[in-house]
C-alpha cells in the first residue's frame, strides 16, 4: 500500500495520537523518524507517506506500544476505523463506530500485552470521549448509544487501570462507567462493573466492602444462574479474605453448581469470559486463602492448562499466581518449572498487577531459609 492511499490512511494515525494520546506533532515527527513539517501535510493527505513508512513507524513505536498498534491497525488494508475520536459536531453514527472499534483495540491489547501500556492510553480516550459528550450534541436518537459506549469504554479502561496498578484511576473510572451506563439505561453491562469494583477492592484488602458489593446485588436483582454465579464467586472469594472459610466453601459450592446449569439467551454477551478455566482460577484463589496450599495448586494448574495460547496476559497472571502458591507450599523444584514457563511472558507482557505477584513470591523465597530456595533467592525481576 503506497501512494496517497498510505498517505490518507497515515493521517488519521497521526490526528489519533493527538487526540487519544495527547502526543504534538513535534513530538510524533522525533518518535517516527519523520520532518516535522511533514506531518500537518499528511494529516490533511496534502501529501502522501513515503513507500513503507507505516512498517517503519510501527517498528519505531515498539509491538507492545498502544500506538504501534494505531499505525498497524490504520495502515492495514483491512484495517477498520481506528483509535481517533475526532471532533464532530454533532456526535453521530460513525462517531459510534469508531468508539467501539477502540474498544474492541483496548481488548485486543490487554490480551496480548496487559495494562501498563495500554491503559494509559485508554484513559486518555475516556477522557476525551467524555470532554466530547458534554460540550457537543449529539445526533438525534443516538445520545443513548454514545453514553452505553462511553460507560463501556471506561469499564475497559479500568481494567486496564487495575493491571497497571492505578488504583485510584480505577475508583474514578469505575464510577464514570456506572454514570454513564445509568444515563443508557444499560443496567447489564453495570453488572460487569460492579463485579469489577468488588474484585479491585477485594484486592486492596477491603473483603468486607466487596462482600456488600456482591450481596446488595444478590439482594435487589433477579440474576440468571450464570450472573448468580458470578457474584457468589465474589461473595466466596470475600468470605475466604475474611477468615469465614466454612461460609466461604458453602458459597461456592452453590456458585458452581449455578455455573453447572449452563448459559440463558438472557446472559449478556460480557458474561462468556465465566468459563471452566476460570471457575478453576477462583477455585485455587479461594482455597489459597484458607492457605490449602493443595488444592489451590491443583486448581491454579487447571486454570494454566485452560488458558489459550494467545492470552499472554492471562497465561503471565495465572502462571504467576501458580509459582506463588508453590512457593507459600514450599514446593521448590515446581516453583523453579513454574518460574522457567513464566519468565518468557516477562519480556512481552507488561502487567505491574503480575510482576508484583512474581516479586512477592521472589520475595519470600528469599526470606526462607531452606537451601532448597536457593535458586529462587537470586531471580531479580
Amino acid at each position: 500500500m503506497t501512494g496517497k492511499t498510505e498517505g490518507f490512511r497515515m493521517g488519521a494515525a497521526f490526528r489519533a495520537a493527538h487526540t487519544v494520546f495527547g502526543i504534538s506533532q513535534a513530538a510524533l515527527a522525533k518518535r517516527v523518524h519523520y520532518g516535522g513539517a511533514s506531518i500537518p501535510h499528511s494529516e490533511g493527505g496534502h501529501r502522501a507517506a513515503p513507500e513503507g513508512f507505516s512498517r517503519v513507524a510501527v517498528d519505531a513505536c515498539g509491538a507492545g506500544d498502544g500506538l504501534g498498534a494505531v499505525f498497524r491497525q490504520h495502515t492495514e488494508p483491512t484495517g477498520a476505523k481506528g483509535w481517533s475520536l475526532e471532533e464532530r459536531e454533532p456526535l453521530d453514527a460513525e462517531w459510534l463506530a469508531v468508539a467501539r472499534n477502540l474498544v474492541k483495540t483496548l481488548l485486543h491489547l490487554d490480551v496480548a500485552t496487559g495494562g501498563d501500556d495500554s491503559a494509559p492510553l485508554a484513559i486518555r480516550a475516556v477522557a476525551t470521549a467524555r470532554r466530547q459528550v458534554a460540550t457537543h450534541p449529539c445526533r438525534a436518537g443516538v445520545e443513548p448509544d454514545v453514553h452505553a459506549v462511553i460507560g463501556e469504554l471506561a469499564e475497559v479502561a479500568g481494567w486496564l487501570a487495575y493491571d497497571a496498578g492505578l488504583h485510584d484511576e480505577v475508583r474514578r473510572l469505575n464510577l464514570a462507567a456506572r454514570h454513564h451506563l445509568a444515563v443508557a439505561g444499560d443496567a447489564s453491562l453495570d453488572l460487569l462493573v460492579v463485579q469489577n469494583t468488588a474484585m479491585h477492592v477485594a484486592d486492596q484488602g477491603r473483603p468486607v466492602e466487596a462482600l456488600r458489593l456482591a450481596r446488595n446485588v444478590l439482594g435487589s436483582r433477579s440474576l440468571s444462574p450464570r450472573l448468580e454465579c458470578l457474584f457468589r464467586i465474589r461473595e466466596a472469594r470475600a468470605l475466604a479474605q475474611a477468615g469465614a472459610d466454612g461460609e466461604a466453601r458453602r458459597v461456592w459450592r452453590k456458585a458452581v453448581g449455578l455455573h453447572q446449569d449452563g448459559t440463558r439467551d438472557s446472559d449478556p454477551a460480557w458474561a462468556w469470559w465465566l468459563t471452566e478455566g476460570e471457575l478453576a482460577w477462583h477455585a485455587g484463589m479461594v482455597a489459597g486463602c484458607a492457605e490449602n496450599w493443595s488444592d489451590a495448586i491443583e486448581n491454579l494448574m487447571r486454570c494454566v492448562e485452560l488458558t489459550p495460547a494467545r492470552a499472554r496476559r492471562g497465561a503471565y497472571i495465572h502462571l504467576a499466581m501458580l509459582m506463588r502458591a508453590q512457593v507459600l507450599a514450599g514446593a521448590w523444584r515446581d516453583a523453579e518449572e513454574t518460574l522457567r514457563l513464566l519468565w518468557p511472558h516477562v519480556g512481552e507482557v507488561r502487567s505491574s498487577r503480575g510482576r508484583a505477584i512474581v516479586r512477592a513470591a521472589l520475595d519470600h523465597a528469599r526470606d526462607v531459609g531452606s537451601s532448597q530456595a536457593a535458586a529462587l533467592r537470586g531471580v531479580r525481576i
